[in-house]
């Protein structure tokens, strides 16, 4: 074993926080056909070759020219001397594969060709010094990648051969392409270069051959196209097929590759094209696609999973690849079964610590990209950190800030604005595109359709409120509308249900008791399940600032609500096709569970109101 590769093993068991990175690519790579065991084996053969890699460029820094050609054997010469004859220079398209400082001393046809390299300085001056002085005094040409083209652009029109490492993350300039079929931002420096200049591009791989010593291959070159209309098409078309035969590469000799780059990014804005406005390089089928896996912890309260959907829906829609987990208690889990941008979910059997939640997570896959948490909770943290989620998104909440990979701030509170608006603010922080409202805010078609001359209704009320009295409007009052309305339409056939939590049973059954058949009273009887299967066969809802009011927003059902203090701004259901009734008083909205008064922001909503607002519904 080389002094190199032990150095590496040091490295592998002691350097935690590398290791685990290692691993989460190469799972990221090869989870469809290497199994974690075998990926375990990969990790530590990696950081074995990256000991004697490290070790190797130091030495070979150090070597002669001449001395260097001993260690260096060619392939595909031929492609760079067609490259180099057409008069504009060459591309070289390189990688931190195997011995890569090998790359800025190869000349493979002699001292005719300049060789130079643009790159990147490191953090330490002293190092960073050193190199730079050294790869100067043995002839290579080098260009700073924050010193821009003009330097780069001269050498290749005077014949030189530029390489450029194209396997980094590009910053805030690239495009998105395939790389071991997952999305990853890839620089375009290499086609820019080449729309320039005219320079053809030619991929560079290096391989191990023997000990100590490397083989370097070059590919066929690829020219940029004539007509300039096609630069867009083909600096996508480039970057795909680079990342394809860097995957081709990489896979020949998968520890050779530098894995501990965290090339598959999710620390924040860099998880979604939009916010870099990169255009994406798909193949032909998104179906080809790896998934890149979100985990999103859903908001207990049924009104606020409810408000949650359209981030939710950014989310799915803000890459091609998204796959999203939603993360919620058992009893929310009908609700999210409903939305198409939902691809899996973990329910949660009520409270338990986070501990059990995190085992659940990993028992469902053996890694998530990230997490999105919408709870403020410090417990939401600590079940995704215990599920093995590297990188969390959120609200500071309640003390645990370190635990997330970026903090969203608050969104002003001045003017008021709804409370979806706060779980778009998080997804819009991470980069997702919220611009389009009509589609984040779109509704499910109404389960049952109003249709003109009907004759036959069902319509549901919900009396209750679990938050306090001050939510409910009068038990007699909704009796009163029922009346009202069976005697404005006598010819129809107006069914009314009454639906509540268990904890409103006792309502429900008063209100049953004042309201003429045909009626049912389901009040405590239902789960979250059953009932949205329920409210799918209703028309009209009419019901306070509940749960149950944004749940049959959510499934479509259009929806009269009434707000006494609570404030509509902040949780009024989601779409237009619903009816909002609130009686502004001075005191309102006061946010008590019980008024201290006189109760008139309620007593002040009429029968008359609320079966007008039943009545326009009705019309369709």
């Amino acid at each position: 074993m080389s002094f190199g590769s032990f150095v590496g093993g040091l490295i592998y068991r002691f350097a935690g926080r590398y290791r685990n990175l290692v691993r989460r690519n190469l799972t990221i790579a090869y989870e469809a056909t290497r199994t974690p065991e075998e990926i375990e084996i990969l990790t530590e053969e990696h950081f074995r070759a990256l000991g004697k890699n490290m070790l190797g460029s130091a030495r070979t820094s150090l070597m002669e020219n001449d001395e260097i050609e001993k260690l260096v054997s060619y392939e595909g010469v031929e492609n760079f001397q067609r490259g180099i004859d057409a008069g504009k220079g060459v591309v070289g398209a390189l990688t931190h594969t195997a011995n890569w400082e090998l790359y800025a001393r190869i000349n493979p046809l002699g001292e005719q060709v300049p060789f130079g390299t643009i790159y990147q300085g490191l953090r330490n001056p002293f190092i960073n010094q050193h190199i730079e002085r050294r790869r100067g005094a043995l002839g290579t040409s080098l260009f700073e990648r924050k010193a821009g083209f003009r330097g780069p652009s001269e050498f290749l029109r005077n014949g030189g051969a530029l390489g450029v490492l194209m396997d980094q993350f590009p910053g805030h300039r690239g495009v998105w392409a395939p790389f071991f079929g997952r999305l990853a931002a890839t620089t375009t420096l290499p086609a820019l270069l080449s729309l320039r200049t005219g320079a053809p591009i030619m991929f560079v791989g290096m391989y191990p051959d023997g000990d100590e010593k490397w083989k370097i291959k070059f590919h066929e070159p690829v020219f940029p196209p004539a007509d300039k209309s096609r630069k867009d098409e083909w600096t996508l078309e480039i970057a795909a097929e680079l990342n394809r035969k860097l995957t081709e590469t990489v896979e020949g000799n998968p520890g050779e590759w530098f894995w501990v780059h965290n090339r598959f990014k999710t620390s924040g804005r860099d998880m979604f094209p939009h916010w870099f406005k990169f255009p994406i390089a798909l193949p032909e089928s998104a179906q080809e696609l790896h998934p890149h896996y979100l985990l999103v912890r859903s908001p207990n309260p049924l009104g606020d999973a409810c408000m949650s959907i359209p981030a939710v829906r950014a989310l799915k829609n803000g890459r091609p690849d998204a796959h999203v987990t939603i993360l919620c208690r058992e009893n929310l889990e009908p609700l999210w079964r409903q939305q198409p941008e939902v691809d899996d979910i973990i329910t949660m059997p009520g409270r338990v610590k986070p501990s059990v939640a995190g085992k659940l997570i990993r028992e469902r896959r053996p890694f998530y990209d990230a997490a999105v948490l919408f709870p403020n909770s410090t417990s939401s943290a600590l079940e995704a950190r215990a599920g093995g989620v590297p990188v969390l998104f959120g609200y500071a909440g309640h003390h645990r800030k370190r635990f997330l990979r970026r903090v969203t701030k608050e969104p002003p509170s001045d003017p008021p604005t709804h409370h979806l608006e706060r779980y778009l603010h998080i997804v819009e922080d991470l980069g997702a595109d919220v611009s389009d409202r009509e589609n984040l805010l779109k509704l499910p078609p109404a389960p049952q359709p109003i249709t003109a001359g009907q004759k036959q209704w069902k319509i549901c009320l919900c009396p209750g409120a679990e938050f306090g009295e001050a939510k409910r409007w009068p038990l007699d009052r909704f009796a009163g509308a029922v009346a009202q309305l069976r005697e404005r339409h006598p010819e129809d056939e107006i069914h009314i249900s009454i639906v509540g939590s268990p904890a409103e049973a006792a309502l429900g059954e008063q209100l049953n008791d004042a309201i003429a058949e045909p009626k049912e009273n389901l009040a405590g009887k239902t789960s979250v399940g059953e009932l949205v299967d329920y409210l799918k066969t209703c028309h009209i809802v009419v019901s306070n600032d509940t749960g149950t009011m944004h749940l049959a927003a959510a499934l479509g059902i259009p929806t009269v609500a009434i707000f006494g203090s609570t404030e509509p701004v902040l949780t009024s259901p989601i779409g237009e096709i619903h009816r909002v009734i609130r009686e502004k008083v001075d005191c309102s909205p006061c946010f008590k569970r019980e008024c201290p008064i006189d109760f008139r922001c309620m007593t002040g909503i009429s029968v008359d109101q609320v079966v007008g607002e039943i009545e326009a519904l009705m019309k369709g």
